[in-house]
């Protein structure tokens, strides 16, 4: 396939140099990833798997508006990614594009699938390739039923994939280039239109002339298929002999290499066993280090919440004995104070006792001290009066001991207040 004997337009030359993989790679994304019929430049570019620039550009190329933005028939595109690409053998591309329009896999296709498959793989290279005209639905629909009459199928049946590869094989005499494609249908610049006649083969009026001649065509093509099938055969047992024989020798390479191996794989489960016996001997070392570590943790662990608690406890004796010694020195300070006062009451009832007392002494002694005056005027009086000398004398034994009295009580008071400053 591809384009030979002309020159592609750009973007879609990319396709003619695409690996096969990539070019059924799109056939698989259009069919199994539900696109429409009808697609945009994003949608082209997911599946073409290119950037929304060359998106773009396809999109203003096959688009009857020629924009950017246009709508494109996406199976124009996809069979047009087929017939450019030149990995393709003729019954391969053929093959390809009959996939594509056998919408729902029966392995069939229906005179109007063809159709379209004529359709919309000639616009699309139309479009790709920039030479020939559009294709006329009518056009078509004769091809399609000339089709029909050469495989001596009946209207409104199916024709196989077999069967299509069988017509493409026979209609474009093995040439299904590009160009060959255009030129089979007609359809290139300067080309009239065929008449409707011309598109049923040349004994449309003995059909069963027609259908010898395309039966008997059919008969040699598969004829050829087989001597090459043939050749292929005689060439694929020499092939296989020589094979055969590399195969002995490979074989006996590979058995050396299995000994060899082998030994290595025995050496290498000795020197796993050994590593494992020395991975679980590390591992116990392990687990006895963790063990006792998680031991001493834990002894460190208890040691500690002892201490503290022992500090908790000290605390609150602390805290206890502190508050006992604050209330003990509040209780002391209270009966000092008490004591103090009630001293101090005392003291002030002492001294006013005192103070009393004094007055009163005080008081007695100015009246023993005024009585003392009044007999000692008494006693000047009497001596100033003219008396016997025996009533002299009693009076003077009178007065002294008046005196002696008087002096006796002032020596009692004096004592009393002594007492009392004492107390």
């Amino acid at each position: 396939m591809g384009a030979k004997g002309s020159r592609v337009r750009e973007p879609f030359d990319q396709f003619t140099t695409w690996p096969k993989e990539r070019a059924l790679g799109t056939v698989d994304e259009y069919k199994f990833k539900d696109y429409d019929f009808g697609i945009d430049a994003a949608n082209a570019a997911m599946l073409l798997r290119v950037d929304l620039k060359t998106g773009e550009k396809v999109a203003t190329l096959l688009s009857r508006k020629g924009e950017p933005t246009g709508i494109i028939n996406a199976l124009s595109l996809v069979a047009g990614v087929i017939l450019l690409n030149e990995s393709f053998t003729s019954s391969e591309a053929a093959g390809a594009v009959f996939d594509v329009f056998d919408f729902d896999n029966s392995g069939e296709i229906s005179m109007d699938e063809m159709t379209i498959l004529m359709l919309s793989a000639c616009r699309g290279l139309k479009s790709m390739l920039a030479v020939g005209r559009d294709p006329h639905d009518d056009d078509m629909e004769r091809s399609t039923m000339g089709a029909f009459d050469q495989l001596g199928k009946t209207y409104g049946t199916y024709i196989s994939r077999v069967d299509f590869l069988k017509w493409t094989r026979v209609h474009f005499k093995g040439d299904s280039s590009a160009l060959a494609v255009m030129n089979r249908f007609n359809l290139l610049d300067g080309a009239a239109p065929r008449p409707a006649a011309e598109w049923h083969s040349p004994e449309r009026q003995n059909a069963e002339q027609a259908q010898a001649e395309i039966a008997r065509q059919m008969a040699e093509l598969e004829a050829e298929a087989v001597t090459e099938a043939r050749e292929a055969v005689a060439k694929a047992a020499a092939g296989l002999r020589a094979a055969a024989a590399a195969e002995d020798e490979e074989m006996e390479q590979l058995r050396l290499e299995a000994e060899a191996v082998e030994q290595a794989r025995q050496e290498a489960v000795e020197a796993a066993a050994k590593a494992a016996e020395e991975e679980a001997e590390r591992q116990r070392v392990e687990e006895e280090e963790a063990l006792a570590a998680k031991l001493a943790e834990e002894e460190a662990r208890r040691l500690e919440e002892e201490i503290a608690a022992r500090a908790a406890a000290d605390a609150a004796a602390a805290a206890a004995a502190k508050e006992k010694a604050e209330a003990a020195a509040k209780e002391a300070a209270w009966k000092s104070k008490q004591r103090r006062e009630e001293e101090e009451a005392l003291a002030a009832a002492l001294q006013r006792q005192l103070e009393e007392a004094t007055a009163a002494a005080a008081k007695e002694l100015e009246e023993e001290e005024a009585a003392a005056e009044a007999l000692a005027a008494e006693e000047r009086a009497e001596e100033a009066t003219p008396c016997g000398d025996d009533g002299e004398e009693e009076k003077e034994q009178q007065n002294a001991a008046t005196i002696l009295q008087n002096k006796q009580r002032q020596k009692l008071a004096k004592a009393k207040v002594a007492a009392k400053k004492e107390e």
